[in-house]
């Protein structure tokens, strides 16, 4: 009986007879089948406004999708996938509700999921605390980067020596609970100003210590003689 029927009553008095008459439309029941994601949640999305996370539903032929966000229909958000951008204003951080419901007018069903946009780690406190270090060659320098994570998510630390992986024969690195430290050891090859930095990610967002270090070489006389000039060996020193 799925579908469109007619349905007539016939009405007589033994003579004559007249009829009243239906269309009676039968529908399915609407129900979910599956989901992505599979678990009600909590479904975690990164903090950074270009991410975002999709979400899907199957379900009975004939039904209308309607998506939810913390108790309001998303405007336009009526087909079986939708995706949610983290820029979304109606997104707040911390715990939100996503709903999906189907419906064909007599039957609906919805599922639910339990959202939580991240909280990015932040760089709670570095050491040396003023961004700019200088260092000669041959010496070496401790740089301790101190992350927080509101979530309580374990943290990771990535070093950088000018945008690129630290060389770990000038850099050793100390994995701390929450914290990382690099020492750093420049030879001749790293005379000038250079940006170190600690990227912190706790798997979601980042975020990173930074300090611009200027490494600056070991003074000393290349040559001399009575009467000629006394040069130092690099142009960084100066002579008194």
């Amino acid at each position: 009986y799925m579908g469109a029927n007619a349905l007539a009553m016939n009405i007589t008095d033994g003579t004559d007879s007249t009829s009243c008459t239906w269309t009676v439309s039968v529908n399915g029941t609407c129900t979910i089948s599956a989901t992505t994601p599979t678990t009600p949640g909590p479904v975690r999305i990164p903090f950074n406004a270009g991410a975002t996370t999709n979400f899907q539903a199957a379900a009975s032929i004939g039904c209308n999708f309607q998506w939810v966000l913390n108790g309001v229909a998303i405007s336009g958000a009526s087909g079986a996938n939708y995706v949610l951008a983290s820029a979304d204003s109606a997104l707040q951080v911390g715990g939100n509700v996503l709903q999906v419901q189907v419906t064909n007018g007599t039957s609906t069903d919805t599922k639910t999921w339990t959202v939580i946009k991240n909280t990015p780690p932040t760089c709670g406190s570095q050491l040396p605390p003023s961004p700019l270090t200088t260092i000669s060659v041959g010496n070496n320098q401790n740089f301790t980067a101190n992350g927080s994570d509101l979530n309580g998510d374990p943290l990771t630390f990535t070093w950088k020596d000018n945008g690129n992986a630290v060389d770990t024969s000038i850099y050793t690195i100390t994995p701390g609970s929450n914290s990382s430290v690099a020492n750093f050891a420049p030879t001749s090859s790293y005379v000038g100003a250079r940006t170190i930095k600690a990227d912190i990610s706790d798997g979601y967002d980042a975020a990173s210590c930074s300090w611009n270090v200027q490494v600056i070489p070991v003074c000393q006389i290349a040559s001399s003689s009575p009467g000629g000039a006394i040069r130092p060996s690099s142009e960084m020193c100066s002579m008194i």
